[in-house]
């Protein structure tokens, strides 16, 4: 299964297009969907919270730099992903598209789960080569919008790449700074340090 799943995800590395189409041919209730991105959120959270660990351990971390606590943290990711959901479809079809609920719930997922992939590499170059980790980082910061541009296009039936990137680029700026500012009021910082 896991071996399948890395083909998968390499696959889709190689075409998001065709990656996108595999994805959204899944058949699954909604419940079921929803399970399979709160278990993505979970080990995303679970992923990150070890890296916060390691950096400490390692000295990597500003001084009065503090975790949030590991149920902090997972609340924070799954409402995130929901929230990418939600925009992915619903904005999706405000600007024209043809997608589902339903494939954008999965196709979320899909993206979080290549991105816990990068998180795994991401943690152990922290251990070897930590300089690598920083720019794991940044590759899965650049592959976030990649993948989330193509997947939008092909679930929207959107042809043109740059305007759907532009587009993603302009909501995730606004559902950031509004996600910074109601997590502020909650007094978690966005980033994960309270």
């Amino acid at each position: 299964m896991l071996t399948e799943l890395v083909r998968a995800a390499v696959a889709t590395l190689r075409d998001p297009r065709a990656g996108a189409r595999r994805v959204m041919a899944v058949r699954m209730e909604r419940r079921q969907r929803w399970e399979v991105l709160l278990l993505i959120a979970v080990l995303s959270a679970a992923l990150a919270y070890l890296s916060f660990l390691l950096n400490a351990r390692l000295g990597h971390l500003g001084q009065g730099a503090r975790m949030m606590s590991p149920f902090a943290m997972l609340a924070a990711q799954v409402v995130v992903l929901w929230v990418m959901v939600f925009a992915v479809h619903h904005l999706g079809r405000l600007m024209g598209g043809k997608g589902s609920l339903d494939d954008a719930i999965l196709l979320v997922a899909w993206i979080q789960a290549i991105l816990i992939g990068m998180q795994i590499l991401q943690i152990g170059a922290l251990v070897l080569l930590p300089a690598l980790s920083v720019l794991l980082g940044l590759a899965g910061f650049i592959l976030l919008f990649w993948l989330l541009t193509v997947f939008v296009a092909e679930l929207h039936g959107f042809r043109s790449l740059v305007a759907v990137f532009l587009s993603v680029l302009l909501v995730m700026i606004v559902l950031a700074t509004l996600m910074r500012v109601l997590f502020g009021m909650l007094g978690v910082d966005f980033l994960g340090v309270v």
